[in-house]
């Protein structure tokens, strides 16, 4: 077995999928785990390490023979990279060698002889990723020296560690500035942030983003418009110049992301509702506001009023203090109350009995000083989308055609037809086969794929909320099970380079499954005569991971490149218990070939939206100082938690520096 097929066999393993949303059967974990040759720290005690470690003259020859074996494989890797491409012609930006030895190393199992080693006092490998040569001639040496050994005249002194260190901290370093500019003094990953579209018009909430601590300003290419991008690049390089800081600039594509279609409109209802305390008794009543305007009716949302259309002379006629009698869709009588008149045009009236309006009804104002009483009729409704709620059980059809979704059609006890709803990509149902699964909404709502036929895919769903899941349009759709063999590239992305190219420093690619998506990329930015910018390739799906190798030397042969770790989808594809190790495996691989890595998604999530954090994701955001940039989504308190996380990020600078912990001096007081 050869190096590509080890290396393909562990990171098959460890990207395999458990199904999301509920427990796997242990079956399939259990199968997971014999994979990946788990063997149990008992038997590494008892079988070989204590004969290692009590014999060091078989542990060095079992240590010089794996380095002899690593830096052959390691050679027929690199020469298998450079087939169309000599490394002569490549700028640095990137340390293939020692990512072919750290892929070769990790295609043997040396847990034995890490054991044995770490009982020895010395180095246990644990920490090698960045230096894997130099740390096995440094412990060949160091075991040959105490042995009194004389090392092979063919075999070269052993490089340094330190200087080895010092070479890719320079590569690691000056990737890290071309895609996230230079760190606030006091720590060493950088803050990314996500900008929303108040970015693009008010300059002075930029500023607040910088002067919290952010370093990199992401802009989502797949929400707001062209100009908008502009703007905010503008707004981060007056804010950066402003503060005397550097702010680097990422446009991300969207790719070929798989969403919901749009859903038809609900009923074109009005609901005027009053709030009551627990025994019923009315503590506010409902409000509604007459709109003579001309603008069209609403149901209202949140702290939004609803409104219904009306003639403009009939309301100017309404004064406070005068009644509207309605008949509503179900046919009770109800009183409105005009309380106020925010506009010459509008009136706002209160009831304190709940009450349905639609188009068509008719109003019948009672004016308060005995006028001649008149009527109107309400006027159009823009009727919110359609709720298509479903729960464990039903059927759900992804459909084919771009007809707008709908719920399931009932007679009152029985679904005649169940409920359907569009798919951005419709071609990508040609590749679901039954028993795939099918996540919807960052896995919120399971299901898996019963038949497909010229409708669409229908859907089986296994897990939702108690008393259903509602699906809206434009979220995410999951096939972990399916290969999707979809252009990495979409046209709205080919659109959106255009813009990228003249305002950003670095581009985000997304989907990145395999090394060719890569190289469709840079033929793309060699189209625009743009061979400098940097591009982060965002990992997450099982293939991402299981190619990021060849990804990583795609990618950085010609441009500063690094890896953001999209834990989002990541999760719903490998299965949300595979997450941590391979995160993990995903940030070792990165430092061995000294590119950065982006710790993204969800980050500090619940203080960027209510302004107070939960624990589990202070010790997470603390973790991320494992990699070189942590990412921030918008939210309501998004400087908040720039500031939060800098802080942060300065804390745990002087006590963990990538694997390894650092000891200042012990402080256990307040």
């Amino acid at each position: 077995m050869n190096v590509h097929q080890r290396v393909g066999k562990h990171f098959a393993a460890i990207s395999r999928m458990v199904p999301f949303g509920r427990p796997g059967p242990l079956s399939r974990v259990d199968e997971a785990r014999d994979t990946a040759d788990v063997i149990p720290p008992e038997t590494l005690t008892v079988h070989g390490p204590q004969l290692l470690s009590s014999d060091p003259l078989a542990l060095y020859d079992r240590v010089r023979d794996l380095r002899d074996a690593i830096a052959a494989d390691a050679h027929r890797t690199q020469g298998g990279w450079w087939t169309d491409e000599p490394p002569a012609a490549m700028e640095p930006w990137f340390d293939a060698a020692n990512l072919a030895a750290y892929l070769a190393l990790r295609g043997h199992d040396v847990r034995e002889v890490q054991v044995a080693l770490a009982e020895l006092g010395l180095s246990s490998l644990g920490r090698c990723e960045a230096h894997v040569l130099p740390t096995f001639d440094a412990i060949i040496a160091m075991l040959g020296r105490a042995l009194a050994l004389e090392r092979d005249s063919s075999r070269s002194s052993p490089t340094s560690i330190s200087e080895a260190s010092a070479a890719g901290r320079t590569t690691l370093q000056r990737n890290s500035s071309a895609l996230f500019g230079s760190p606030l003094a006091g720590r060493h990953a950088r803050i990314m942030v996500t900008l929303p579209a108040e970015a693009a018009d008010d300059p002075g909430y930029v500023q607040r983003l910088v002067a919290a601590g952010m370093d990199c300003a992401r802009i989502n290419c797949g929400h707001d418009t062209p100009a908008q991008w502009v703007r905010m690049a503008a707004n981060v390089r007056a804010a950066a110049a402003g503060t005397g800081r550097s702010c680097s600039v990422l446009m991300d594509l969207s790719g070929p992301r798989l969403r919901t279609g749009p859903i038809g409109p609900g009923p074109a209802v009005v609901r005027v509702h009053p709030r009551r305390n627990a025994v019923g008794d009315v503590t506010a009543p409902g409000v509604v506001i007459l709109d003579g305007t001309g603008a069209a009716g609403s149901s209202g949302r949140g702290n939004v009023i609803p409104r219904i259309s009306v003639d403009p002379a009939w309301v100017a006629d309404v004064e406070v203090g005068d009644a509207i009698v309605v008949t509503d869709l179900p046919g009770r009588r109800r009183t409105l109350s005009v309380v106020d008149a925010p506009g010459p045009l509008e009136r706002t009236c209160e009831s304190r009995a709940g009450c349905f309006l639609g188009p068509g009804l008719e109003l019948h104002h009672h004016p308060a000083d005995g006028r001649p009483t008149s009527t109107a009729t309400i006027g159009a409704v823009d009727a919110p989308p359609a709720q298509v709620r479903v729960v464990v059980g039903d059927e759900l059809i992804l459909s084919r055609d771009a007809d707008p979704g709908r719920p399931a059609v009932d007679d009152g006890s029985l679904a005649i037809e169940p409920a359907r709803i569009p798919i951005g990509i419709p071609e990508a149902i040609d590749h679901l086969r039954p028993g795939h699964r099918v996540f919807i909404d960052g896995g919120a709502v399971a299901a898996v794929v019963d038949k497909v036929d010229a409708q669409g895919a229908h859907l089986i769903i296994e897990s939702a909320k108690p008393g259903g899941s509602r699906i809206k349009a434009d979220k995410g759709l999951n096939f972990p099970d399916t290969d999707l063999p979809l252009p990495s590239l979409t046209a709205e992305d080919l659109a959106a380079l255009d813009t990228v190219v003249d305002h950003a420093d670095a581009v985000g690619y997304s989907f990145v499954r395999r090394a060719e998506d890569v190289d469709a990329l840079v033929e793309e930015l060699d189209r625009r005569g743009e061979q400098r910018i940097a591009i982060l390739a965002k990992i997450e799906t099982a293939d991402g991971v299981a190619n990021l190798p060849e990804i990583i030397v795609r990618g950085a042969r010609r441009h500063p490149f690094g890896v953001m770790i999209a834990r989002g989808d990541l999760a719903i594809e490998i299965g949300y218990e595979r997450l941590a190790d391979v995160q993990e495996e995903i940030l070792w691989i990165c430092e061995s070939a000294h590119v950065p890595a982006v710790w993204a998604t969800q980050v500090l999530e619940r203080l960027v939206h209510t302004g107070v954090p939960t624990r589990a994701e202070i010790t997470d955001a603390a973790a991320a100082e494992s990699a070189e940039c942590v990412m921030l989504n918008k939210g309501p308190f998004l400087v908040e938690g720039v500031g939060v996380l800098h802080d942060l990020l300065r804390r745990m600078a002087p006590r963990h520096h990538k694997k390894t912990d650092l000891l200042p001096v012990l402080d256990l007081g307040r």
